[in-house]
């Protein structure tokens, strides 16, 4: 596994974390997880850069996974 791949998981798992521990019933935490995990395959199985692929992923999911997909990368932006 790549550098940016343990690094995603890493930062997977903290965002799921902190949304679970800050926001509990306030999200659905099993869309964001479904959400993140299908992105993370994606990102392994890929050689273009994360922020491409997450980039990408906005334009082409639907509305709600859009916001977990934004809300992630702004996440990760912060750490």
């Amino acid at each position: 596994m790549s550098d940016s791949s343990n690094k995603l998981n890493k930062y997977i798992t903290l965002y799921l974390n902190d949304l679970e521990d800050y926001y509990g019933g306030e999200v659905d935490l099993v869309l964001a997880e479904s959400t993140l995990n299908s992105l993370k395959q994606l990102i392994v199985e890929s050689k273009r850069d994360m922020s491409m692929i997450l980039k990408e992923a906005i334009l082409n999911a639907p509305p709600k996974k859009q916001e977990i997909i934004k809300d992630f990368m702004i996440y990760i932006q912060e750490l």
